[in-house]
């Protein structure tokens, strides 16, 4: 469920979700108005193709209108009030810091750091490879017809001079200026046209023989409205859209439904050519015998509405075409547009509640309130010395000397300790505590920060923990290896901040109260970075973070990122102008 989750947050499964969206409401459109007037239809499934194309570039242009919560199940972090919160124990964030570092929270096995990495990246990347993959093969099966249909124009000939000159006649009197071609072909039963650069009427000569003189302009200027409405141009847009969207149903009837919406259109067209409709309603019934073995490469890449005849029938009998108005075209392009802000103008909201709630406020308070040295024993601290763990990477170095108490997290300076309690103790330089916590025969367990409105744990461990940790971190700073879990949640940070609107999901409580504690500087200081064009890895820190350098169009950023959490969660994040 987590991997779908995050495959569902991320660009990839957004634009599908947006897709699905804007299919679905087309669809419902199209069920309301498949008795009207066929102009509708196609302004509607026009409109849908052209927003389909413009679908992926709605993060770069984002249009925050509808906001969905797609956060709330994993929230557990709250905003924290103060300005002032630190940005890791003992130190605190400094002009050029644009981010906060949170310390880490907990223990985490590498197999599940492992399959965390696996989840949240490779479900993105193995759903691309499987849908390159069959829009390759769509993509040749439209090739393939496309080279059936080039050799079977080819095996066509000249018609006779009369045919050309009521051609000529009928395109004058539809007012079409493109260059039409009429062809006559042994091999086919259904007239139709193809050709996007060379437009080309295919007449069947068996049809030309059993046509009447008077029914020939009929069928001509049929073909040729075609033409006038570009219909051929859009059917082969919507026969590609198939083809690359050949995984999603909602699209594989839609070529079915704009050409069939063509060829009514078209019959308008052709129709007012005669004074009594009813005779191009007999003229059309006619053809239905001709058209029931319509070989494939007639009715895929050109135009030819053979197999809707009966549909086609049923309109012209029923239908007296009212004359369309501009107000209609007005109305047609403005439920497209409402399609599209429906459809592009909603996304995924993982912004927290402003206001942290009283529990948290108490706790932040508490931590901040001054704080008064109490009288202690230094040699009762002894038993507090150690190591305490906290994450893969994250331990507190706990030591004294004489009658001062220090404590260090990795890669950072000893921070001096004050008894307030005979188990707790406080920093100056930081609003921190650490309190130990005993068992009952009294040995010391492990440790609770207390930090920025969290309480983090933290177990005692040997120093051979420390060591093989130290050793691990040391070997990743000689080969210079990143570790593998982390660039996925910061590249989806990075595509959250081009779109102004933190990425808390992938934060753990610590980043998340500090993110929003910052994030309106962030925000302003982020405005005109532009699109990301790169992402590299530098290398990793003494303290175990990895430095990535961002080159975005106006500015490059680096990005440093701590060890995840068990959950795959980021818990240190600072972003610096360079570094």
């Amino acid at each position: 469920m987590n991997t779908l989750r995050l495959f569902l947050l991320s660009p990839l499964g957004v634009l599908g979700l947006r897709w699905t969206l804007l299919l679905a409401l087309a669809w419902t459109a199209h069920a309301v108005m498949r008795r009207s007037h066929p102009r509708w239809r196609l302004i509607l499934w026009r409109g849908v193709l052209v927003l389909g194309c413009l679908l992926p570039w709605v993060g770069v242009v984002p249009l925050k209108i509808f906001r969905i919560d797609g956060a709330a199940a994993l929230t557990r972090g709250w905003a924290a009030t103060d300005s002032s919160a630190p940005s890791a124990l003992g130190r605190r964030p400094t002009p050029t810091v644009r981010a906060a570092l949170a310390v880490p929270l907990e223990s985490s096995p590498i197999f599940r750091r492992a399959v965390g990495f696996l989840a949240a990246k490779s479900a993105t990347t193995w759903v691309a490879l499987v849908w390159m993959i069959g829009g390759a093969a769509g993509a040749m099966r439209l090739l393939l017809i496309q080279f059936r249909l080039s050799r079977l124009r080819r095996k066509t000939r000249e018609p006779e001079a009369k045919l050309l000159a009521l051609a000529r006649d009928v395109q004058a009197r539809l007012g079409l200026r493109q260059i039409v071609t009429v062809r006559v072909s042994d091999e086919v039963t259904s007239p139709f046209i193809c050709g996007l650069l060379r437009p080309t009427i295919i007449v069947p000569a068996e049809l030309l023989r059993a046509l009447a003189p008077e029914q020939i302009p009929a069928l001509l200027s049929h073909e040729m409205a075609h033409l006038r409405s570009h219909d051929l141009a859009w059917s082969v847009g919507w026969r590609w859209m198939k083809a690359l969207g050949w995984f999603h149903p909602l699209v594989w009837k839609i070529p079915v439904a704009h050409n069939l919406a063509c060829e009514q259109e078209a019959d308008r067209i052709a129709s007012d050519q005669w004074a009594d409709r009813s005779l191009y309603t007999r003229w059309l019934a006619q053809l239905t015998l001709r058209v029931m073995e319509v070989p494939a490469v007639e009715t895929t890449w050109a135009l030819n509405g053979g197999s809707q005849i009966v549909q086609r029938l049923v309109l012209l009998r029923r239908d007296r075409f009212r004359r369309w108005k501009w107000r209609d075209s007005l109305a047609g392009f403005a439920l497209v547009a409402g399609l599209a802000l429906a459809a592009a103008g909603w996304g995924f909201s993982t912004a927290r509640a402003e206001n942290p709630p009283a529990e948290f406020a108490q706790r932040l308070a508490e931590q901040q309130r001054p704080r008064t040295v109490v009288p202690f024993d230094p040699q009762q601290f002894d038993k507090y010395v150690g190591f305490y763990q906290m994450g893969p990477n994250g331990f507190f170095t706990v030591t004294r000397k004489d009658d001062h108490f220090y404590c260090r997290l990795t890669g950072q300076h000893d921070v001096e300790f004050y008894p307030e309690s005979p188990t707790k103790f406080f920093a100056t330089v930081v609003a921190a505590q650490i309190s130990f916590v005993t068992d009952g025969a009294g040995h010391v367990t492990g440790l609770i920060l207390h930090q920025a409105g969290m309480e983090q744990p933290a177990h005692k461990v040997e120093e051979s923990a420390l060591k093989i940790a130290a050793s691990a971190l040391a070997q990743r700073i000689k080969s210079n290896t990143p570790a593998p879990d982390r660039e996925a949640p910061l590249r989806r940070f990075i595509a959250a901040l081009i779109q102004g609107q933190p990425n808390f999901d992938d934060m753990a409580p610590g980043l998340t109260a500090a993110t929003h504690q910052q994030w309106p500087r962030i925000e302003k200081e982020f405005q005109g970075a532009g699109a990301l064009k790169s992402l590299v890895f530098k290398r990793v820190k003494p303290d175990g973070m990895d430095v990535y350098v961002g080159t975005f169009e106006n500015q490059e950023i680096a990005f440093l990122i701590g060890p995840l959490t068990p959950d795959h969660k980021m818990q240190g994040l600072l972003m610096l102008p360079t570094y």
